[in-house]
């Protein structure tokens, strides 16, 4: 048994120490997955990125397909909420390099509520490692009910599920510090009221957000890397109508890559973000962590394919669970 396991030590440390992996590779970009809780998904918290920019005349394409089950429901005080269903999310995103350490691109979302299929998984996978299921057994599966109640009043009472485009989105980024091993980015996004409130497709106002990204391979001369984001966003009105809704969030990723072999990647990641809303709710008004556990491998010469779960850290305030499949590439 002890030959066994300093066996396995050997592996990892051999991969730890994996030359190919010193320099930094499209494979270790984080994962692009904010929060998808219906009632923060409208603001498009922008997702984490890698401190590189694309050079001259390169370009990288992005589809990904994101499914996010909810089950939450609460009381306090004059405030009540139940968040039952499943969102999903397709996300067309483009960018390209001009030169100069600039890069601009977009993001279009296509969004859709309904009642889904996850909701028996989800309470087997709770059974099976005895994880908290929140009374799910109570309630009928794959149902639709987002509901917000505040002063006796119906703010939300969303039962008949929608979809439609979502709020579509502009970037731009701009290179710091560009070195072998170590990337720094500004980046600046522009979110359009393209999205329908009424739907959950968008938050029914222009908002931007700001953001300082940062990469760094070969960390301590290992497969490692690392990548960080910290920003700000700038809310100007919209959202949930009677809803109190702050004026700014803050919000940042932390990411680490493990280059297992030269073509794919094991992930965990950890996002958050300030609350959107002031209540006395964790649904609402409680700051929001993820985990997120996955990886990246090579397809072809150009694509890319990350796999992704989410789990909510902070209870309530993000999706029980997150799947995510996305296909990328640079050119």
């Amino acid at each position: 048994m002890r030959n066994r396991f300093a066996a396995l030590g050997g592996l990892l440390l051999a991969g730890l120490q994996s030359p190919a992996s010193m320099a930094r590779s499209p494979l270790d970009e984080p994962f692009d997955l904010s929060n998808r809780q219906p009632l923060v998904q409208i603001f498009n918290v922008p997702g984490a990125r890698g401190g590189d920019v694309l050079g001259p005349d390169q370009t990288r394409w992005r589809l990904a397909c994101d499914v996010a089950n909810n089950f939450t429901l609460r009381q306090r005080a004059d405030e009540s909420i139940v968040l039952d269903g499943e969102t999903q999310r397709v996300e067309l995103s483009a960018g390209a390099g001009l030169g100069h350490g600039w890069e601009v691109g977009f993001a279009l979302p296509w969004i859709r509520h309904d009642g889904g299929g996850l909701d028996g998984f989800i309470e087997h996978w709770h059974s099976f490692w005895g994880l908290p299921d929140g009374d799910r057994a109570d309630y009928p599966r794959n149902r639709l009910q987002y509901r917000y109640t505040r002063d006796g009043r119906a703010v939300l009472d969303f039962r008949d599920g929608g979809s439609g485009i979502g709020d579509l989105q502009f970037n731009a980024a701009y290179s710091l510090v560009d070195d072998t091993r170590s990337k720094v980015a500004l980046a600046a996004t522009l979110a359009l009221p393209t999205g329908d409130i009424d739907k959950l497709t968008g938050a029914d106002s222009t908002h931007l957000s700001l953001a300082l990204a940062a990469s760094r391979s070969g960390l301590f001369g290992t497969a490692l890397s690392a990548t960080g984001n910290i920003g700000a966003m700038w809310l100007d009105g919209g959202g949930l109508p009677g809803a109190r809704q702050k004026d700014h969030v803050w919000f940042g990723s932390a990411a680490i890559s493990w280059a297992v072999a030269d073509d794919w990647r094991l992930k965990a990641q950890l996002d958050a973000h300030t609350a959107f809303y002031d209540s006395a709710l964790r649904e609402l008004g409680a700051d929001s962590v993820q985990l997120l556990l996955g990886g990246s491998v090579r397809v072809s010469r150009h694509w890319l394919l990350d796999i992704a779960v989410a789990e909510d850290l902070a209870v309530d305030t993000a999706p029980d669970v997150v799947l995510q499949m996305a296909l990328r590439a640079r050119y």
